[in-house]
């Protein structure tokens, strides 16, 4: 098959990113990422990561500083210099609707977790952009079924929609390193050592694993926990440290910055257990790390969470707000080695069967070639507004004529008039670009953020009447 030129929305400071690239890149394809992060520093080995870090600079001087807008016009900017087959979004939020606002087709999104469990709630807005973005999708995936039916019910059907794990390379997570000299730079010699991996953040409930503490100790003195400090926030780690100090386990506990991706086999080798008890998750890579390692699971019983653990059979499920319950899990494991190893032995098995990375994303890799395919068959009675047939035919002036006419219809609903905006921004963007005058198109955009802004004025409990796409 021919290779495809691959541009993926997404933050390169994730691992999730880089290895994703890496993949793509591996089977010939031509990767490039757009990262709107405005952090710089991370960098991924053969991949060309175009970063919007400059304003767009008007005629007259003056800069445009609208940074979602100015980011749009950079985005356009790169797919025209690099001609991309496909867009590729990571995590709804920013990511997500900058992919959908680039009036690009085809185009998927891949949901994380966060963005869909808590972003989308989080503001009236927040939901009208990540729903619009959903249903404009060719296609949506998501690493966990709960997560799936998350953004199925927030997209509002259900075709294109595809589970799909990030996976894990089976090569490097899995049990049997030496761990001696690990265990000697940590000074944790004859202890039995308990990893918590997560994001150091509200949601994590690291509070709840620090307050299990003293309940495992009491059974079991050689315990020690290792904390990952990952994606710290600063007030959160303040309240940690302020909890550490109260409960009296300062020496039952190690702080580890964050750990290089190379060095994460040799922690969860080294541990006795692994506990991930977050509110909210998809299908979280550590956790498939740590059963790939025979690391025994103590995890939070939410959905996601068990499509992979059974309790009792593959790993412990606890409530994740009841310390007690955290705690009486990781002594179990702690202390009874025969049902550890039964446990770590039946969870390896089922992540070999269906947490392998490389199968999962080449199933991924034909669903790109399937929908490219779909594209370039639609016909325009295939296209709801046939504006956007005369614009993938550069036939301006048409489409310019087509959405001015949608635009202009009587008790159009939201979602179409957002529609032909976008459309319009593109095609003002087409015209302006030969002059380096973006003006037009930054102006159709401003009307899209009004409308925006005048929908989330609304109540939440109205939405679903004025929704964008009705």
């Amino acid at each position: 098959m021919k290779p495809l030129r691959l541009l993926l929305l997404s933050h390169p400071k994730s691992i999730h990113t880089a290895r994703f690239a890496g993949f793509f890149k591996s089977r010939g394809h031509q990767v490039d990422i757009f990262d709107i992060s405005g952090e710089k520093g991370y960098e991924i080995n053969g991949i060309e990561i175009h970063r919007p870090n400059r304003v767009i600079r008007w005629k007259d001087g003056t800069e445009y500083c609208h940074f979602f807008i100015n980011n749009l016009l950079r985005l356009h900017q790169t797919i025209d210099r690099i001609k991309p087959d496909i867009l590729h979004g990571h995590f709804i939020t920013h990511w997500g609707w900058l992919t959908a606002f680039a009036g690009f087709k085809p185009y998927l999104l891949t949901c994380w977790g966060t963005d869909i469990f808590l972003d989308s709630q989080a503001s009236a807005s927040n939901f009208l952009m990540s729903r619009y973005s959903l249903q404009e999708a060719d296609m949506i995936t998501a690493d966990s079924e709960d997560l799936l039916q998350a953004a199925v019910s927030l997209r509002g059907r259900k075709d294109n929609s595809f589970m799909i794990p990030f996976g894990i390379d089976l090569e490097i997570f899995r049990p049997g390193y030496d761990t001696r000299q690990l265990r000697r730079e940590l000074n944790l010699e004859n202890k039995k050592v308990v990893l918590s991996p997560r994001e150091f953040k509200e949601g994590a409930n690291i509070d709840v694993i620090l307050k299990a503490v003293p309940l495992v100790v009491s059974k079991c003195p050689e315990a020690v926990f290792i904390i990952v400090a990952y994606s710290p926030s600063r007030p959160y780690v303040e309240m940690i440290k302020s909890l550490t100090k109260s409960l009296n386990i300062e020496e039952h506990v190690v702080f580890l910055s964050t750990v290089d991706h190379e060095k994460m086999p040799l922690l969860y080798n080294l541990s006795e257990a692994m506990v991930t008890i977050r509110d909210t998750d998809g299908t979280p890579c550590s956790l498939l790390e740590a059963m790939a390692c025979k690391t025994p699971v103590v995890a939070g019983k939410i959905k996601s969470i068990r499509e992979w653990i059974k309790h009792d059979h593959s790993g412990k499920l606890v409530n994740q707000h009841k310390a007690d319950e955290v705690a009486g899990a990781i002594t179990e494991l702690l202390t009874q080695e025969t049902k550890a190893r039964t446990l770590a032995e039946n969870a390896c098995q089922v992540v070999s069967q269906k947490g392998d990375y490389k199968k999962i994303w080449a199933e991924l890799e034909s669903l790109y070639y399937k929908l490219i395919k779909a594209h370039q068959k639609r016909g325009k009675k295939d296209y709801p507004q046939p504006g956007w047939f005369y614009l993938k035919n550069r036939q301006l002036d048409q489409a310019v004529s087509e959405f001015r006419r949608i635009i202009s219809t009587p008790d159009l609903k939201p979602g179409a008039y957002l529609n032909a905006l976008i459309g319009m921004g593109k095609c003002h963007y087409e015209s302006g670009k030969r002059k380096g005058d973006y003006q037009a198109a930054a102006q159709d955009y401003r009307h899209i953020f009004k409308l925006i802004s005048l929908n989330s004025q609304r109540s939440k409990k109205n939405l679903d009447n004025f929704l964008l796409l009705g």
